[in-house]
């Protein structure tokens, strides 16, 4: 194949999907593993892992990579992500019961949690590459992924975007959604986050990271 030519394009794009799929089907596989619970925290630390390493030119493939990571980081990921998974599902709840209300309070109430719910989607999008990318302490990482969202506002519009357009498309189509949603996910939004994590780093670059950011090697 000519480079660049449109056979190569194809090959690349046939080879993503199904580095992606596959990437999906360990993410499912380790979640359950986990009792779902316990699971989906160091699955998505793995799969957020793993797109970093593919990113940066490894060359990862995610059956034989991802259970080195999930277990590596089971404790910490599960301490990062669980509080932030049992906010985000009181929320929810709390949208459901607003929702159900008919009274004007209600209806501001669920508007205010519509609000905090698509910041946290668009923050927790941001968190996790935030946790694969750089050493800091479990509590820090929730306040840094919170400050950078605010401080970046294209990303947070693109990270908000890249997860509904995921959701909206699994929504269409939900045959793909056991073997690509997840993984389309934590792709997108790894990838993403990596990009604006460069650029800030490329505007400190005059003044050296603090001791309690240094990259992380995983």
């Amino acid at each position: 194949m000519r480079p660049g030519s449109v056979s190569e394009k194809a090959w690349e794009l046939f080879d993503a999907l199904m580095w992606i799929a596959a990437l999906n089907f360990a993410w499912l596989v380790f979640t359950l593993l986990g009792g779902v619970l316990l699971g989906f925290a160091p699955s998505t630390v793995a799969a957020s892992t793993l797109v970093r390493r593919r990113t940066r030119g490894d060359v990862v493939h995610p059956l034989t990579a991802f259970w080195a990571v999930y277990r590596a980081e089971f404790v910490r990921a599960n301490a990062l992500l669980l509080p932030v998974a049992l906010a985000m599902a009181s929320l929810l709840f709390s949208l459901q019961f607003f929702v159900r209300g008919g009274d004007a309070l209600s209806v501001v109430l669920a508007a205010l949690a519509i609000v905090l719910l698509a910041f946290c989607a668009a923050a927790s999008a941001v968190l996790v590459p935030l946790y694969c990318n750089y050493e800091l302490p479990v509590r820090r990482y929730v306040p840094a992924a919170v400050s950078f969202t605010l401080a970046n506002p294209l990303l947070l519009v693109l990270s908000l975007a890249t997860v509904a357009g995921v959701l909206a498309v699994s929504w269409a189509l939900p045959g793909i959604v056991p073997f690509f949603t997840v993984g389309l996910l934590s792709y997108f939004s790894t990838r993403l986050s990596l990009d604006f994590f460069d650029r800030n780093e490329k505007r400190r670059a005059a003044s050296a990271l603090s001791p309690a950011a240094q990259p992380v090697r995983l």
